[in-house]
């Protein structure tokens, strides 16, 4: 039932296009400021990227392209990878370019250049292999090409304002040493650490920045899903602070943050304890099983020595 609809209003409407027109009426009345005021954030948040291409670099991208850059487009391409309709792969045209290259080079600079139509050259063969016998139509998803891209673009806005803010003197981000640049966050594909200081200032800062920003997205923030730690020398009130303004939870500390410790001391055994316990682990496991001498070199050149791989990378394990 649609809200503001009685059913005795319902019977009046006695045809299609009377329901469809007060169907419409509800719906603007019900979305209408909702998207003007999502248009009214993005504005906000757009307002807050500074402008980083200079004169020179805009003169030089707005240049029109040459026969020697579609030459270069076409020698980065893989010899035997994505053919065309016509079945004709970039090894052909590499091979013979001598013989081709002067039409196909009019052909792309008449469409770069001059704005000609692509309509018939630009078709493509796709194949859809249902996995299920009645398949759903559904958006855009993890896996999806355009995915990257998008986080990209949406993660920009985030990371801008957060700049914005600090530059303003409004967010103190967190120094390593005392003449070190600040971090106020790092962007990761499912999750966005922020880094602060634990004063009023950024934690109202914060606060308004994940507003705009989820307002802006037309989506909302989950504060459940949101943990926020504090380094142990923190004052009660400060996190009491952080605790009523951002009604977020509070965790201890993030023990393991991407399979790595989140805070290293000076006991690096303890630190790094769980390598040794998987690598013997895995050891009783094979124990248990009758593997030639070969079959025991492999295991261990394959799955021991890539264990402490990752964490050697980012720790100084010595």
């Amino acid at each position: 039932m649609i809200p503001g609809f009685e059913k005795s209003q319902l019977k009046v409407l006695s045809n299609l296009d009377s329901y469809a027109s007060s169907l419409q009426q509800w719906h603007r009345s019900k979305f209408g400021n909702f998207k003007k005021e999502i248009f009214d954030v993005q504005k906000k948040v757009i307002a807050t990227i500074t402008t980083t291409i200079s004169h020179e670099i805009n003169a030089s991208l707005l240049l029109p392209f040459t026969a020697a850059k579609v030459v270069n487009a076409l020698q980065t391409m893989c010899h035997d990878k994505s053919p065309e309709s016509d079945g004709m792969s970039a090894m052909f045209y590499q091979n013979y370019w001598p013989i081709v290259g002067n039409i196909v080079t009019d052909v792309v600079l008449e469409i770069l250049n001059d704005g000609q139509s692509i309509e018939l050259i630009n078709t493509a063969v796709i194949t859809l292999i249902h996995k299920i016998k009645k398949p759903q139509a559904r958006g855009l998803r993890q896996w999806d090409p355009l995915s990257p891209y998008l986080f990209l673009i949406c993660s920009e806005g985030l990371s801008r304002m957060l700049q914005y803010e600090e530059a303003a003197g409004n967010l103190q981000g967190l120094r390593l040493t005392r003449h070190a640049s600040s971090v106020s966050h790092l962007l990761f594909t499912d999750d966005s650490p922020l880094f602060c200081e634990t004063t009023n200032a950024s934690t109202l800062t914060i606060k308004r920045v994940l507003n705009l920003y989820h307002r802006a997205l037309g989506q909302m923030l989950n504060n459940q899903k949101s943990i926020m730690s504090f380094s142990p020398n923190t004052p009660k009130a400060a996190k009491h602070f952080f605790n009523q303004t951002l009604n977020m939870p509070t965790s201890e500390c993030h023990e393991r943050y991407l399979g790595l410790p989140s805070y290293s001391g000076r006991d690096k055994k303890e630190l790094f304890s769980n390598i040794k316990e998987c690598i013997w682990k895995l050891m009783h496991a094979w124990n248990e099983k009758l593997f030639s001498v070969g079959g025991n070199e492999v295991l261990l050149k394959t799955f021991v020595q890539s264990i402490p791989t990752y964490a050697m990378s980012c720790f100084r394990l010595t």
